[in-house]
């Protein structure tokens, strides 16, 4: 299996151990990797996955193998996570294809089933500055008790952006009683 899927820890994290794979492992050079990422955008799109397409089918310059490297899978639009498969299908020769995400529940099964997964040990997890806590409990709190048309108004301001929506949700979820 040519493709990886890093799953775990933080971004950061995960793209150190993509780069492990890609330098120790197959020792592929700088001048061979295609790293897809861009911090300004909030989707990865079909035509950059066609565009990775094209690069990976020219050969290496350098190493023996090039490797595609994407530490944002999850920004995958549904259209590129099917372009994808078709890439983790019937990858170029001498490619490999390392895919980080958080968790592999944001992928569609069939991309993650074409992954050999490397899951990052948890670490304990870091207390969470109590001033953001409080801010988003009272947040939470405010939900709780609005009406239907205040509670729409409220999560339409708060999903404003992606990135702080997804952190609202995971430090709620983290503070919840365990059952």
């Amino acid at each position: 299996m040519q493709s990886y899927l890093v799953v775990g820890e933080t971004k950061e994290e995960r793209f150190k151990q993509a780069e492990k794979v890609s330098s120790i492992k197959y020792k592929v050079s700088s001048i061979d990797k295609i790293v897809l990422e861009d911090e300004n955008v909030q989707s990865i799109g079909i035509n950059q996955i066609r565009h990775l397409q094209h690069q990976l089918q020219l050969k290496p310059y350098s190493s023996s193998k090039k490797v595609a490297i994407i530490p944002e899978a999850e920004k995958l639009t549904i259209p590129a996570q099917n372009a994808m498969l078709k890439l983790l299908e019937e990858p170029p020769k001498d490619t490999i294809i390392i895919l980080s995400s958080p968790t592999s529940e944001v992928l569609l099964p069939t991309v993650v089933s074409r992954c050999r997964i490397v899951k990052l040990p948890d670490k304990p997890q870091k207390e969470i500055d109590q001033k953001i806590f409080n801010s988003q409990f009272s947040i939470l709190n405010k939900i709780l008790k609005a009406g239907v048309g205040e509670r729409i108004k409220m999560a339409d301001e708060v999903a404003k952006n992606r990135d702080d929506a997804i952190k609202f949700c995971q430090i709620q979820l983290s503070r919840l009683p365990l059952l």
